[in-house]
């Protein structure tokens, strides 16, 4: 499952985008990454795009045992953090009930679902309609796996 991230410092947003398969490996492999970007800002709003998931591994105990370790990668800021999840397909939706019962009870984080690509635009105060927009900016400090051997 290909899943990378983008850093919009100016837009204090990162964007993570899932594709295919969604691996509980691979995303921590991309988290921790993530966390150790020099762009990287704890105060980051984060836009999840869900919208290209095909399925996701479905080791409930190892998803939560992952969703703590992120919690420990990202280190937290002095403000609520914001998550907002683009999960127009089934398996998308799916994934952001698992995040929301893996996050219950945590007072510091703010998660939005939503299906409407402008909604999520909208919701996050920018002016673009679309993620593929946002991304075109020249103030991207783009992650992405690392190419295969």
């Amino acid at each position: 499952m290909p899943v990378t991230f983008t850093i919009l410092p100016r837009h204090d947003l990162v964007v993570v985008t899932y594709s295919g398969f969604a691996g509980i490996d691979e995303t921590i492999q991309r988290g921790a990454e993530c966390g150790r970007h020099p762009d990287f800002r704890p105060t980051m709003r984060h836009l999840i795009d869900l919208s290209r998931v095909t399925g996701y591994e479905r080791d409930f105990p190892k998803f939560f045992a992952m969703q703590a370790r992120l919690m420990e990668e990202f280190p937290r800021g002095p403000t609520d953090q914001m998550f907002v999840y683009f999960a127009p397909t089934r398996p998308g939706q799916e994934m952001v009930q698992m995040v929301r019962k893996s996050w219950e009870g945590l007072d510091w984080a703010l998660l939005v679902a939503l299906e409407d690509e402008t909604d999520v635009m909208r919701v996050l105060g920018l002016p673009e309609d679309r993620i593929g927009s946002l991304l075109a900016t020249q103030d991207a400090a783009e992650q992405r796996p690392p190419a295969a051997e």
